[in-house]
C-alpha cells in the first residue's frame, strides 16, 4: 500500500509542468513576503529560501507571530527563536498563499500597533 502511494506521488511529480508550477508559486510567495518585509521592516529582518521552503527571519521572537497565525487558521513552525519557517505543500494554491500573506500582514500590523516586537 505504501509503495503504491509513493509511486502515485512520483507519477504526479513527473507530470509535465508540475515542477514549473511549483517554482512559480514559490516565486509568488517569495515576492509577496519581500513586499511584506518592506512594509514591516522593523519586524522582518530577512526573507530567505528556495522554492516553497522559506524562512522569515524576524527582529524579535517568532512565537507571538506563530500564535497570531494559528488564531487565523494558518499553521507554520519556527526554526530557532526568530525564524518563521514556511513549508506549504507542493499543491498549495495561489489563493492559499494570498491567505497566508494577508494573515501575516495582519499579525505583524497588530503586533506593531501593540508595541510587540515579533
Amino acid at each position: 500500500m505504501c509503495a503504491a502511494a509513493a509511486l502515485a506521488v512520483l507519477d504526479h511529480l513527473e507530470e509535465p509542468g508540475f515542477i514549473d508550477d511549483v517554482a512559480a508559486r514559490g516565486l509568488y510567495l517569495m515576492r509577496g513576503l519581500k513586499k511584506l518585509a518592506r512594509r514591516h521592516k522593523g519586524q522582518v529582518a530577512e526573507i530567505r529560501g528556495l522554492g516553497l521552503m522559506i524562512g522569515v527571519e524576524l527582529t524579535g521572537e517568532a512565537a507571538p507571530v506563530l500564535k497570531g497565525l494559528k488564531e487565523k487558521g494558518i499553521l507554520a513552525v519556527k526554526a530557532g527563536d526568530k525564524v518563521l519557517r514556511l513549508l506549504p505543500p507542493l499543491i498549495v494554491k495561489r489563493g492559499e498563499i494570498r491567505q497566508l500573506l494577508v494573515g501575516l500582514d495582519e499579525v505583524l500590523a497588530s503586533q506593531a500597533s501593540q508595541g510587540v516586537r515579533s
